[in-house]
């Protein structure tokens, strides 16, 4: 998704830097980034400012990535269950020695000027609609996979960057893969043919999702109309509500 080429010296600093963290936010899924050199100096003057929305299982890979890419500081936390972000925003800042200001309505954090970066690892539900309001707010966005549900959604936030000339990325971070980069030109090189077809599949251990045979009550700490958003609201047959 990109914005339009032109932009002022400023704002070219400023989109290289949230590129580049964006960058090493994929990889901290599968790499320790303090392990391989980058550090975690912080300067507020230089430094984008960064408000994670969802906390609890992904949302913990987008905190430790910007935390430890040079040029980006996690000021911000939000999270629509209330307890979960009482727990994790004490864990993170126990971890990363800071303080971070704490919401459970994703607006009101889209809405602090002090903030320059959205990232958002909320359930697939929200994704687009977040990741837009963000783009409107004059925020740079970094969204989760699925981006959205489908190719207009998508399309509507292509236009919503190119009109904020703001920068929104999603999480490919196989394609900075140094192995499978290689692979990539190995395989463009010929060396097995013309590919015709490709197939992929992904083994894991997991346990089901299960089915009730009465519908689970949300939790009392969960603002269940804002982590609704624009879902429909249907029974929750599933043995946990948050991920599983």
């Amino acid at each position: 998704m990109a914005s339009p080429d032109k932009h002022t010296p400023a704002q070219t600093n400023s989109r290289r830097r949230f590129l580049q963290t964006s960058t090493l936010l994929g990889a901290a899924a599968t790499i320790s980034l303090p392990a391989v050199g980058w550090g975690k100096e912080s300067d507020s003057k230089t430094n984008l400012r960064v408000g994670v929305i969802g906390i609890k299982g992904r949302g913990t890979a987008h905190l430790d990535g910007f935390h430890a890419a040079k040029g980006s500081q996690v000021v911000a936390v939000c999270d629509a269950d209330s307890a979960i972000l009482q727990s994790q925003a004490a864990k993170y800042e126990k971890k990363q020695e800071t303080t971070y200001q704490q919401y459970t309505d994703y607006r009101e954090m889209i809405a602090n000027p002090d903030i320059d970066v959205i990232s958002i690892a909320t359930p697939n539900h929200w994704h687009s609609l977040m990741a837009i309001e963000a783009l409107q707010a004059g925020k740079h966005v970094y969204c989760e996979k699925p981006v959205c549900h489908n190719i207009w959604e998508g399309r509507q936030m292509v236009a919503a960057a190119q009109k904020s000339d703001k920068i929104i990325g999603a999480g490919f971070q196989n394609r900075s893969d140094i192995g499978l980069k290689a692979a990539h030109q190995w395989i463009h090189e010929g060396n097995i043919g013309k590919v015709v077809q490709g197939r992929g599949l992904c083994y894991r251990k997991r346990d089901g999702i299960g089915k009730r045979d009465t519908p689970l009550a949300p939790p009392k700490t969960v603002n269940y109309d804002l982590w609704l958003g624009p879902a429909a609201d249907e029974p929750i047959m599933r043995s946990e509500f948050h991920y599983d």
